[in-house]
């Protein structure tokens, strides 16, 4: 059963699928991954995705879209575990980006 309260806007319906066939013991393997990569210090999600494929392949670090791993980032902000840091950082393109760190920094 899926989470997603509901379906983005312009979804053709691939989004939904794949979150319903998402396998749940990987979803929880990237979340728990996402979360080792910020408790070593705050990244953007930029900076997360980049380290994250950095240690592919690896038992704990399946090989996952950049999307899926902005996905786990905001369940760990949604469940109170992450949140945002005072401080700005960049995106790849230069833009202002949100740095994420754990709750217990």
């Amino acid at each position: 059963m899926s989470t997603r309260k509901r379906a983005m806007a312009l979804d053709p319906g691939t989004s939904s699928t794949a979150d319903l066939i998402a396998n749940p013991e990987t979803l929880g393997w990237v979340k728990t991954a996402v979360l080792r990569i910020l408790r070593q210090c705050p990244r953007t999600d930029d900076e997360i995705i980049r380290e994250y494929n950095a240690r592919v392949p690896h038992p704990y670090f399946p090989q996952v879209t950049p999307q899926r791993i902005r996905t786990a980032r905001a369940q760990l902000v949604r469940e109170g575990i992450v949140v945002e840091a005072p401080m700005l950082g960049h995106s790849d393109l230069g833009n202002p980006a949100a740095i994420w760190e754990p709750r217990d920094a």
